[in-house]
């Protein structure tokens, strides 16, 4: 027997899961340039969106090139990626040959996709898709392609501007994912041809936390998991769903710490957190943001230290004393209670 080759092999083994974040490729019906014209151009746009509003997905992000088309979506609990995708090709196929008057296949059987792993990984499926118009040669920067959209959760995660000079296009990312053993991802070390890989801004995080694990080679409070080249550091806090991070904005100036809470019932949790509110602010002596985030996946509890600049190494020491001391603070109060909730987040 053959094996299956292409996409009926991809589609066999295709997971749909709800709640995850997908990224997306689907291309036109041997790659011809039909998404040039403004009326199709603006049809599937209105598609896109369409999603949003008939209850499938929650959306990202996505480019629209000459010949394909780029999606970021969380799928919704009542959908299925199969029936969403065939949903929108077909919608969009019909009334796209309208316009252009032809006939045919609009696109091409089947489309890619991938559930994204980490935050890490989404950040770097969202760059990489932001950075094909770029790349195509038919802007100089993200901002300036008109047909391309994300949320302020974007901003959030890669600060007001993404460095597309000299920048390699990255698949999976910052880190180099291996496939699953015993249910986790092995990540190898940074290589040499990987460190060329990287943006100055990447470059700069891993020195930085670098610097900052030694620091924090004392503290029993912070893992001592290998540094990486993103603007976190995780550490556990004890509990599965829930990590603590340490954060280092290059273009905000600030650096923080947060609790950031994932899983099934992460909702349930931080309102039970939030419920002691008071007393948790009163034990670190600070105010707080508790962000919900009840349109993503994530839920977070937040303290930062603004003015600083992450770019000069001579106020790194005093940068990661606030980040060990605060991270330590978090760790006492929030280890605790976490434990303790009586919600499930598997």
């Amino acid at each position: 027997m053959k094996p299956e080759k292409g996409y009926h092999r991809l589609r066999k083994h295709r997971l749909s899961v709800a709640g995850e974040t997908y990224f997306i490729t689907t291309c036109c019906m041997g790659r011809e340039p039909l998404l040039t014209s403004s009326p199709v151009l603006e049809l599937v746009k209105e598609a896109i969106h369409g999603m949003l509003g008939r209850g499938l997905a929650r959306l990202d992000g996505y480019v629209i090139m000459p010949d394909h088309l780029h999606l970021v979506f969380a799928l919704e609990p009542s959908a299925l990626l199969p029936a969403v995708m065939m949903r929108f090709k077909t919608y969009t196929s019909l009334r796209a040959n309208r316009l252009l008057g032809r006939r045919g296949p609009f696109w091409q059987d089947g489309y890619y996709d991938h559930m994204t792993r980490s935050e890490t990984d989404w950040c770097a499926r969202m760059e990489y898709m932001l950075l094909n118009p770029v790349r195509a040669g038919l802007a100089k920067s993200p901002e300036e392609y008109p047909w391309a959209r994300t949320g302020p959760w974007w901003q959030d995660q890669s600060g007001p501007a993404i460095e597309a000079k000299g920048r390699k296009p990255l698949v999976l990312g910052h880190e180099r994912l291996e496939p699953r053993r015993g249910g986790s991802n092995r990540v190898n070390h940074y290589r040499a041809e990987e460190c060329e890989r990287m943006t100055a801004s990447e470059q700069l995080w891993l020195e930085y936390w670098t610097d900052f694990a030694r620091r924090a080679k004392a503290s029993d409070v912070v893992s001592s998991h290998k540094p990486g080249a993103a603007y976190w550091y995780r550490s556990p806090v004890g509990r599965s769903g829930f990590n603590l991070y340490a954060a280092a904005r290059i273009h905000e100036r600030k650096i923080g710490v947060a609790l950031e809470i994932r899983g099934r019932n992460r909702l349930e949790c931080f309102r039970q957190l939030q419920a002691r509110k008071q007393s948790v602010e009163r034990e670190l002596g600070a105010s707080l943001e508790w962000r919900e985030l009840a349109d993503r996946r994530i839920s977070r509890i937040l303290l930062h230290k603004v003015d600083v600049d992450v770019r000069d190494r001579g106020q790194w020491p005093e940068q990661h004393r606030w980040l060990l001391e605060h991270l330590s603070a978090f760790h006492a109060v929030f280890s605790p209670l976490v434990r303790h909730l009586n919600a499930d987040l598997r």
